[in-house]
């Protein structure tokens, strides 16, 4: 099944990562220490195995339940029904519409054409990819695991096709959060961080739960889609910190050589100081 491949890929990629932190760890007790990875990089690289393996094990427990609504789901879907409302329901379809395709393409695309007539190209390419990113992932993963959608008669706008992951969860947390992220890493203040990782967490929180209300989507599609979207995030920060990491071996300046010879120098007649005080012996006249 592509569930449980998805998943050893998962446990495969979790393993790496755990070598590469044990290589680095003993690398750096070596009598001539060396740092392979950066502690900065081998973080992100953790978040994004967790997250990916955390996305593949809730889209196999789904599959192995079969694919029908799980008793997470079941009680998801009789809060939400309870507490339709027509207010809710507004914000819900302007969410729908905000976090649409064409919205995000636009967003993405205004965005990389400043970060690029800034100089900043890296950041321009995660962000400018982060539509086309989404889209693969939808289209791929959605017909491997083939879960139907919930009951046509609650959905308050019809959907059709599959269900798992949720697309529009994943286009929101890949655009907004990369370009959350290159925002963050650029900025200096503390405050201007929190408050643009706050907008971005609200945001896609948002887009995310809007999926479960309109009745389009089981609430495990959402946290799945959430998942894979954030671990794609996560590796974006690695990327984007790897160039920092070889710059900043790069930039290392070497210890002073104190092998050579040591010039030792004494009184005021050494060096050009003292050549410059020594002064030639002028010869005294004699008496005739």
């Amino acid at each position: 099944m592509f569930a449980d491949r998805l998943e050893l890929v998962a446990t495969v990629v979790a393993i790496a990562w755990l070598v590469l932190v044990l290589a680095t760890a003993a690398a750096r007790r070596l009598p001539a220490p060396r740092r392979l990875v950066r502690t900065d990089v081998l973080v992100a690289g953790g978040v994004t195995a967790l997250l990916f393996g955390a996305g593949a094990a809730l889209a196999d427990h789904v599959d192995d339940a079969g694919l029908g609504a799980t008793a997470y789901d079941t009680a998801v879907w009789a809060f939400v029904l309870e507490h339709r409302d027509d207010a809710a329901t507004a914000v819900a379809s302007a969410l729908r519409v905000a976090g649409g395709t064409v919205a995000l393409c636009a967003l993405a695309g205004a965005a990389g054409l400043l970060l690029l007539l800034r100089g900043r190209r890296l950041d321009a390419a995660l962000v400018v990819s982060t539509p086309f990113v989404s889209s693969l992932l939808t289209d791929f993963l959605k017909p491997e695991y083939g879960r139907p959608r919930p009951p046509a008669e609650a959905q308050l706008i019809p959907e059709t096709g599959f269900s798992l992951p949720s697309g529009h969860t994943i286009d929101a947390t890949v655009v907004l959060g990369v370009l959350a992220l290159v925002l963050v890493v650029r900025t200096t203040s503390r405050r201007r961080r929190a408050a643009i990782a706050a907008a971005a967490t609200v945001a896609i929180t948002a887009a995310g739960a809007g999926r479960v209300y309109l009745g389009v989507h089981w609430a495990t599609d959402v946290v799945t889609g959430w998942l894979l979207g954030a671990a794609w995030v996560a590796l974006c920060a690695v990327v984007l910190l790897l160039p920092d990491a070889r710059t900043t071996r790069l930039t290392v300046e070497p210890a002073p050589d104190r092998t050579g010879p040591l010039r030792i120098t004494t009184g005021h007649g050494s060096g050009p100081a003292g050549a410059a005080q020594r002064r030639p012996a002028v010869p005294r006249a004699t008496a005739a």
